[in-house]
């Protein structure tokens, strides 16, 4: 169930897999700093979505590539919003000192 959504994200998107798990970690990262006002925690939440994912993937063995692919979807999720995580937590700090 859960591949065929991804499948269907993936179609409409036009992006390939390495593309979109980037746009995807980085939309729910930005969302979710909007909502908290808190980017570490927002990091935190996109990872524990990502290796529920992740671990979903390996359970079904959708790609069949294993510890490897989940390693590379993962830093390819998390890059953009842990250097997002890291400019903004230093911009607030800045406003707060």
């Amino acid at each position: 169930m859960w591949n065929h959504v991804k499948e269907t994200i993936k179609q409409a998107s036009g992006l390939n897999d390495n593309a979109l798990h980037a746009v995807i970690g980085a939309a729910i990262f930005l969302a979710l700093v909007l909502l908290t006002r808190r980017p570490w925690l927002s990091l935190g939440i996109v990872a524990a979505i990502q290796i529920l994912n992740e671990a979903v993937d390996l359970l079904e063995n959708i790609t069949g590539s294993g510890m490897t692919g989940a390693v590379k979807d993962t830093v390819l999720t998390l890059i953009v919003p842990a250097v997002l995580a890291i400019v903004l937590a230093r911009r607030m700090s800045q406003k707060q000192g």
